[in-house]
């Protein structure tokens, strides 16, 4: 038996603190992940998510 897992991350840039999300985030094919990227937010690695969001200001 498999179990499903759920993920929700949010990554807000607060002023005055580290900017970047180094690393990867993986999941395996049968759990959700949704990932959202905000506030100047950056993201220095890989992912496979199955819902991005990039707000215009992050990258």
């Amino acid at each position: 038996m498999i179990d499903k897992g759920e993920v929700n991350l949010v990554f807000d840039q607060i002023k005055e603190t580290e900017k970047e999300l180094r690393g990867n985030i993986l999941a395996d094919p049968f759990s959700k992940t949704d990932v959202t990227l905000k506030g100047g937010s950056e993201l220095g690695g890989n992912i496979n998510a199955t819902s991005l969001f990039i707000d215009p200001d992050s990258t």
